[in-house]
């Protein structure tokens, strides 16, 4: 897998030129679309993003996102998994989370 181009501390380059994740904004941009995110869509986004396509478990993900787990079960990533992947078709981004049946989720850039 490439490795994602870093613009600055806050900015961070998804695939194509036209689509940045902008960590200041809390949200996507794509062809001059911005695409407000939640905490969680944001903080979900940027873990997938920062792993360069390589699959998280749900588990993974639950201790980078949300931290503390305790409570928390497998399904809450499910459930923003498919808030964050709604936006990111809503905009037709060349962006997807990929599911990996009973195991996790990856970035796939097309």
């Amino acid at each position: 897998m490439r490795s994602l181009p870093r613009l600055d501390a806050d900015l961070l380059r998804l695939g194509p030129a036209s689509l940045v994740f902008d960590g200041r904004a809390r949200s996507l941009e794509f062809g001059g679309a911005r695409v407000p995110l939640t905490q969680l869509e944001f903080e979900l986004l940027r873990c997938l993003g920062e792993v360069n396509g390589r699959l998280l478990t749900r588990a993974q993900i639950l201790d980078r996102v949300w931290n503390d787990r305790s409570g928390i079960r497998t399904r809450t990533v499910d459930v923003h998994v498919a808030a964050l992947r709604k936006k990111l078709a809503d905009v037709r981004a060349p962006l997807a989370i990929a599911s990996v049946r009973g195991v996790g989720y990856r970035l796939d850039r097309s």
